[in-house]
């Protein structure tokens, strides 16, 4: 609904135009670091007893695996959040939630949901919305990278909403 109320309900309907760009994180459930998980929960005032069940919860977590030779081998943890564990999302939710606090460029806004990451960029016109978009994208792309985070650019995409009179200037 509130993707629909920045599009059409909002900008569109005045005659403006609207980008929106769906960012995709790569592997993003096995790759927030714990060391953000602990910051985030700091920064939101956790409760320090809690705080120190979710540190017990995610130490000395590791994988076995099979190495080139047969023999198997070892590698400690120190990314992710449990999958299929009903600790996964909000602990991914409140890791990710650095990208959310962050300050964005006038016209911009941004919807997550879970690791589905969009950024809408508002304009008068097709270009004065794609270089909103532009410096929109450009900083909550910082702040995924901040995170120890990559996009996944090759999944990335963008779409176009406004008046349809002709296709966009520079499109």
């Amino acid at each position: 609904m509130r993707v629909r109320a920045l599009t059409t309900g909002d900008a569109v309907m005045r005659g403006k135009v609207v980008l929106a760009v769906s960012l995709d994180i790569a592997n993003a459930f096995n790759s927030l670091p714990w060391s953000c998980i602990g910051a985030a929960l700091r920064y939101h005032e956790v409760p320090a007893y809690l705080r120190r069940v979710i540190e017990a919860y995610l130490s000395d977590r590791f994988i076995i695996y099979p190495g080139h030779q047969g023999e198997w081998r070892r590698r400690e943890m120190s990314c992710g959040v449990p999958q299929g564990s009903v600790l996964g999302p909000p602990l991914w939710n409140i890791g990710y939630d650095y990208v959310l606090r962050g300050d964005l460029p006038d016209g911009v806004s941004e919807v997550c949901y879970a690791d589905d990451t969009l950024v809408l960029a508002r304009g008068d016109s097709y270009q004065a919305a794609a270089e909103t978009a532009t410096r929109g994208v450009a900083t909550v792309v910082d702040r995924i990278q901040q995170l120890g985070l990559k996009v996944a650019l090759q999944k990335s995409a963008m779409c176009f909403h406004g008046p349809r009179t002709a296709p966009p200037p520079g499109s």
